[in-house]
């Protein structure tokens, strides 16, 4: 049997991704407006120095899915099922990619030369670092991409019983201060983090030992944002946002989607 393997070019890895400047970003804590749960609850707070990324700026669409399924004979990776019309999504090239495994995932993002985010690779995209452009950042603990309290208006969250997901980069609102799109709505995201005790993670830990662990092997991984099909992401987005929401890797959940990153 013969099928065509397309290699993608360093320029295809680059492609659509947003460059995220090294330097220090705050980690954990309550989050600005804060989470409705005691410090303990929490991962704690802590300022990490990153070295710099970059990270797709739209959560990855159905379309570059696509061409990365023509090849299932190489890699043995099929379509997401769909197992009824509710959860169906429009077949249309810019919806985001969802109903895919964790492991399904990164395959994509590696094929690419990329790797899913870890935690605070998304957290830093989300929040920014300590400085903007030279100046100090005037929210660098947010919990949502924008300044302030959740707007329904800003991100595409469920409101009502017709909800459903929307072309990736659909709300100019939903726009982080690095410029990431949907980081708060739309679908949620695969980390590449396990889900770990936050204990795990004291302030003092460095970041080399940080990042360590949150790449680690562990049949429960942490998923960041919030989406379409989730009602309490419109009317408690403080109960969900600032967690690391614990996710089964080998699972396939209808509203979780993904981005990918890559080192520099």
């Amino acid at each position: 049997m013969q099928f065509t393997v397309r290699v993608p070019t360093c320029a295809a890895t680059r492609a659509g991704t947003v460059a995220i400047p090294g330097g220090p970003f705050i980690a954990g804590g309550q989050g600005d407006p804060p989470a409705p749960y005691a410090a303990s609850e929490l991962p704690p707070e802590a300022t990490v120095d990153l070295p710099a990324y970059a990270i797709d700026r739209t959560e990855v669409p159905i379309a570059a899915l696509d061409l990365f399924l023509t090849m299932r004979p190489l890699h043995g990776i099929v379509a997401p099922p769909h197992p009824s019309n509710t959860a169906r999504y429009p077949n249309q090239a810019r919806f985001p990619a969802a109903a895919i495994t964790w492991r399904e995932a990164r395959a994509f993002c590696r094929y690419l030369g990329k790797d899913l985010p870890t935690l605070d690779q998304w957290d830093k995209a989300l929040r920014g670092g300590t400085t903007l452009d030279g100046q100090p950042n005037p929210c660098p603990r947010r919990t949502f991409a924008w300044c302030g309290a959740m707007n329904t208006q800003w991100a595409n969250v469920r409101i009502g019983d017709q909800a459903q997901p929307l072309p990736v980069g659909s709300n100019p609102h939903d726009t982080s201060p690095y410029g990431v799109l949907d980081m708060v709505g739309n679908v949620q995201e695969w980390t590449r983090s396990p889900d770990l005790p936050y204990e795990t993670f004291p302030a003092t830990l460095s970041a080399a030992e940080r990042y360590r662990r949150q790449t680690g092997n562990q049949p429960i991984v942490i998923s960041r944002g919030c989406d379409w099909g989730d009602i309490e992401c419109a009317t408690l987005p403080l109960t969900i946002m600032p967690i690391a929401n614990p996710r089964l890797r080998d699972v396939r959940y209808f509203t979780l989607g993904f981005r990918c990153a890559v080192s520099d």
